[in-house]
């Protein structure tokens, strides 16, 4: 172990600097721990009544999100005062791993500029408020994290290929991601095949072990689908007009990248503004798929897909128009990725692609001002109400066999209700 941790010491020391700057975004993440959301109603609740094992394998909403019900489902064996830290901490440690791993010898093709300017990025990005930390959540930080074991540089070490694997099924049975993430990784096939399209080679590349279990993780979220979704998502009408949409692309997607929504709205307010910077998003994302790499190409269709489906099937509201709620800054959760992508894409044009010396300066030093900035405006992330969490626990703990106990969570409109074992 102690020659493992001096090997190692530097990977070690920038997911522990990671954890704890990602923490005190939000303090009260740990020193107040609450679930929210689906946490408490959903995955406390069932693994609590069903028993964790039944909660596992269980699908909600028409698919299996073993992330949620894995961890959260494993605080129902710890007293339920401390069960919200142990997912939150896990939640963050999600978070912290993506960083880690992008400064492991598996992004050598990355320069040391462009790992340290996406860290600073993924840390202090604007728009968390719904998805820092908690569990219900991570399926979005997952799918990330395959996308980049796809474009990463492959291993031949048992360990690693371990390590690939836990993370493409772990996210595969997560969320329907999975899907895109197969179809992001049509990229690949076509680098490593010259652009060669035959039956024999995509049999060899989608049959070797990683894609396989992409493919069974797909089938199995599909069939999870077609078998047991019973319309629980909102039948409200969706609001589509072209003028929305572009709104969309230009605040939600690009300014929200980059400010707080209190600036990120000005799409909405504004649509000379919001057409020009929505074209220019889509001419961006043209030029990504005809002049970008492969890698480039990868990380760009994940999100892309992401943010398409869920603009088509959103769950926002349940009576009035969907998309026109998003003008309030709601469902940041469904833009996480592609801001991500959007940073990261825009670094690696300016810091790799870009070969003079003084642009590469003056693109370091402008960057550099916007990260000080969007630190300065974005870092700290208002606590969430304090739900009293430990006394809800404490009515758990004191209640009889076959008691009902019922307490709110977070969000404040949300109730917990229990039956005790």
């Amino acid at each position: 172990m102690k020659i493992f941790i001096m090997r190692n010491w530097h990977k070690i020391s920038i997911f522990i600097l990671a954890f704890t700057l990602i923490w005190l975004r939000r303090i009260d993440i740990l020193t107040n721990a609450q679930f929210w959301a689906e946490d408490a109603v959903f995955w406390y609740k069932d693994a609590y009544e069903q028993g964790f094992f039944s909660s596992l394998i269980t699908p909600r909403n028409g698919y299996f999100q073993t992330v949620s019900t894995l961890i959260v489902g494993a605080t129902t064996f710890i007293n339920p005062i401390y069960a919200p830290l142990l997912s939150n901490f896990f939640g963050i440690i999600i978070r912290a791993i993506i960083i880690w791993f992008l400064f492991t010898d598996r992004f050598k093709f990355l320069s040391t500029t462009s790992k340290i300017f996406i860290s600073v990025y993924l840390i202090c990005m604007p728009g968390l408020d719904e998805v820092q930390a908690n569990i219900t959540n991570a399926h979005w930080y997952l799918s990330l994290y395959v996308a980049m074991i796809i474009i990463s540089e492959e291993s031949k070490s048992k360990l690693w290929k371990a390590h690939d694997l836990f993370f493409i099924v772990l996210s595969g049975l997560s969320g329907p991601f999975i899907i895109f993430i197969i179809a992001s990784s049509v990229f690949k096939y076509l680098h490593l095949s010259k652009g060669v399209i035959s039956i024999r080679g995509l049999y060899l590349f989608y049959t070797r072990l990683p894609y396989l279990a992409m493919i069974l993780c797909g089938l199995i979220q599909a069939t999870s689908i077609i078998l047991t979704f019973n319309g629980t998502r909102s039948h409200a009408p969706l609001g589509f007009s072209f003028d929305v949409m572009s709104s969309i692309i230009s605040s939600n997607v690009f300014l929200f990248s980059f400010v707080p929504w209190n600036i990120a709205n000005a799409g909405w307010d504004n649509h000379l503004l919001s057409y020009t910077l929505s074209t220019l998003v889509i001419t961006l994302c043209v030029f990504i798929y005809i002049k970008g790499n492969w890698q480039m190409k990868v990380f760009a269709t994940l999100p892309i897909l992401i943010v398409a489906f869920s603009m088509a099937k959103p769950q926002l509201a349940d009576s009035v128009p969907q998309l026109p709620t998003l003008a309030t800054g709601n469902g940041s959760r469904y833009f996480v990725n592609i801001h991500i992508a959007i940073f990261s894409l825009i670094c690696v044009c300016l810091f790799q692609c870009i070969k003079n010396k003084t642009l590469k300066i003056f693109f370091k030093i402008y960057v550099s001002v916007i990260l000080i900035a969007m630190i300065k405006l974005n870092f700290f992330i208002t606590p969430l109400p304090d739900m009293n969490w430990s006394q809800g626990a404490e009515l758990i703990n004191k209640a009889k066999h076959g008691e009902a106990v019922s307490f709110t969570v977070l969000p404040p409109w949300l109730t917990l209700d229990l039956i005790k074992k």
